[in-house]
């Protein structure tokens, strides 16, 4: 079976749109990436504001109709969830450290998802994993917000 010219030029055009596509996809989620570094500390953030009882910082990146859905499935509203935070302001103990375990980021054009375990370091040094955790993000007018919060059981 014999191709046509413009047949190939066709088929070669919707190649080359593919491989632009994939490429600027996956050169976005690249480590170093700005938008990694980014959501880096969004997430490193996340996770202070957490143990000290920063709402401010949560007002800020989260969007109006963010969700978190807890171990049990139990499903917080922005106002739910902020408010749970004040309630623990203080009492999670700033000399507690939490960091990110098995960090993973992956980007999808304007949204992202984050994966990890929180690393706890007590005060005695004892370290301790918390269940794992996936959060997405949307990129709103070039800032990145979460959308969603979900907490797996430990």
């Amino acid at each position: 079976m014999k191709i046509s010219s413009s047949a190939k030029r066709s088929i070669l055009s919707l190649i080359l749109i593919q491989l632009s596509i994939f490429s600027s996809s996956a050169l976005s989620a690249e480590p170093g990436s700005v938008d990694i570094r980014i959501l880096t500390e969004l997430n490193q953030g996340y996770l202070d504001s957490y143990r000290s009882g920063n709402v401010d910082f949560y007002d800020r990146i989260l969007t109006e109709d963010f969700r978190e859905t807890a171990p049990d499935g139990t499903i917080l509203n922005k106002a739910e969830f902020l408010a749970k935070i004040g309630a623990n302001s203080g009492r999670q103990g700033e000399s507690m450290e939490i960091a990110a375990g098995e960090l993973e980021i992956r980007i999808f054009e304007d949204t992202a998802i984050v994966h990890a375990i929180p690393v706890i370091s007590l005060p005695d040094g004892v370290a301790v994993n918390g269940g794992r955790y996936t959060d997405v993000y949307v990129r709103i007018d070039g800032e990145w917000k979460c959308v969603a919060a979900h907490l797996g059981g430990s």
